[in-house]
């Protein structure tokens, strides 16, 4: 693989940039650099740099290697090295390691580079997605709404294959979570990882290098659970049109929820799994295929 050449910034050439914010979440900001580039500075990144940054009477700023604390355990992208057993590294390698996983993957675009800020690592640059949010597509019909779910199973299934979790594919736009930005300013926090080509139906999953995707180098069942997790509210809310939102699983609701898909006509071979947003990937692609009208409820 050809060596990367990291993109090195001065802390005035990221201000100006700031300006040129096109989104941000609980992991960082993106900024758009052209070349059909991104490139996302995390938030705890640039706090740590300020932090480590100390201006003297001269007004010169200094490295103090003293004031470094890592907390693996806080890092913005989790990527787990497996020796005898899994060792959760910083983030600036875990960065490379999934660079490197990309030449296995086809369908999904990981991330592409490191970006540094004063000489400290504080991001990474991302390929730019254009498309609609998944969710703001469920007017569609049915038969292209299967289509662009088994496209997302397939994708789904590639990451999983090399033991890349997405655990938030679940996130939408119409979430009642909320955000307090840098600024104070409390806002909605949803928006899809899926983008769909309004013009091919091809959707991408976004997302791939912050808390909302762990890398491993082996399999994890509880990470592909939590996948399997997210993916299964996917399925409901934009295949099939229910509001998750409205089935309280503390007070045992997955039994509403099994009675809905049931008159919906779900076969009952997958209800229980889906109810429980339990369903394994082989049986995802399935259900897509089984379906052939829905009844509404």
């Amino acid at each position: 693989m050809e060596r990367l050449e990291p993109i090195y910034l001065k802390r005035e050439s990221f201000d100006m940039l700031k300006k040129h914010e096109i989104g941000h979440g609980t992991d960082g900001g993106v900024y758009r650099i052209g070349d059909g580039q991104l490139i996302k500075i995390y938030h705890k990144r640039i706090k740590t740099i300020d932090e480590l940054e100390i201006t003297d009477d001269s007004d010169m700023k200094f490295y103090n290697k003293d004031t470094i604390v890592h907390k693996f355990d806080k890092e913005p992208i989790t990527y787990f090295r497996y020796s005898d057993e899994d060792i959760k590294i910083r983030s600036k390698d875990a960065i490379f390691r999934a660079i490197e996983r990309q030449e296995s993957i086809t369908r999904t675009h990981l991330p592409k580079n490191v970006v540094y800020i004063n000489g400290h690592f504080a991001g990474c640059v991302l390929q730019y997605i254009k498309g609609i949010q998944i969710h703001k597509l469920h007017f569609l019909p049915l038969s292209k709404r299967k289509q662009i779910m088994k496209e997302v199973l397939i994708s789904v299934k590639e990451l999983l294959d090399n033991y890349i979790y997405h655990v938030d594919l679940s996130n939408s736009p119409y979430s009642k979570k909320l955000f307090i930005n840098n600024e104070g300013v409390t806002e909605h926090l949803g928006h899809s990882h899926v983008l769909v080509n309004p013009f091919t139906l091809k959707p991408n999953i976004i997302d791939l290098d912050g808390k909302s995707t762990v890398y491993m180098e082996h399999y994890s069942s509880d990470y592909e659970e939590l996948c399997m997790y997210n993916l299964s509210v996917l399925l409901i809310e934009f295949l099939l049109g229910l509001n998750t939102d409205d089935y309280d699983f503390e007070f045992n609701e997955f039994e509403k929820l099994a009675s809905d898909l049931s008159d919906m006509g779900i076969e009952k071979e997958f209800i229980d799994n889906l109810s429980k947003y339990e369903l394994k990937i082989d049986q995802a692609f399935d259900l897509v295929d089984s379906i052939k009208t829905l009844r509404r409820v």
